[in-house]
């Protein structure tokens, strides 16, 4: 019961969340439609305030969009705490981001956008890595209570400068840094929905993939 509660708590939260950004949508569209159609009203001081605000309310939003994620990676994180330390999940990902392997481990290069001067890597357990159908995608494998070393590197040759620390986060942010890899990567994963997170298995180890 105490699981279900602190679920619909966070649930609430997050519909609240989306009500607030459909509302600051009504809010901008209100504001441009009276622009559009009221020009006898307008004037210098009138356009420099509402350029102003459209511009606020669209940083509201994008800062409720991150509100918003981290809300998901809350309701993911209650869920895991409660998962079976044995079963493993899956995140399905392009093969693209699978740019070099070693005898044990392939390297995950998760590109950068025009504004990052830095992309990030894992080097992940090359028994949990296998192809989908149609070879276009990886499966990767992990455990819920497994940390991942983030590293930045050259977005191009996916090399890390000597010395680097890597960052050390947990599953939650590694689905978040694979999904988001797709959508930069234009990949549309095969096996489920958006939100890409396949269903647990138990003591299975797959085959790794050649590149």
């Amino acid at each position: 019961m105490k699981l279900q509660d602190e679920i619909l708590k966070i649930a609430d939260l997050s519909a609240q969340n989306i009500n607030m950004i459909q509302e600051l949508n009504n809010v901008s569209h209100t504001i441009e439609e009276f622009e559009k159609l009221h020009p006898e009203y307008m004037n210098a001081v009138l356009e420099a305030k509402m350029k102003l605000t459209l511009q606020q309310l669209k940083q509201n939003r994008a800062n409720l969009n991150d509100l918003g994620t981290e809300i998901d990676k809350s309701i993911l994180r209650t869920f895991l705490k409660n998962d079976p330390q044995n079963a493993y999940r899956s995140v399905e990902a392009s093969r693209m981001i699978a740019t070099a392997e070693t005898d044990k481990k392939i390297r995950l290069l998760f590109p950068a956008n025009a504004y990052e001067k830095s992309a990030k890597v894992i080097w992940h357990p090359k028994g949990y890595i296998r192809p989908t159908q149609d070879q276009n995608g990886i499966i990767i494998n992990y455990y819920p209570d497994w940390k991942f070393s983030v590293f930045e590197a050259d977005p191009v040759t996916g090399k890390v400068p000597d010395g680097t620390v890597p960052e050390v986060i947990d599953c939650v942010d590694f689905i978040d840094i694979v999904n988001l890899a797709n959508e930069r990567l234009s990949y549309e994963p095969l096996t489920v929905g958006k939100r890409n997170l396949l269903p647990s298995r138990t003591n299975i180890k797959p085959k790794g993939i050649s590149l």
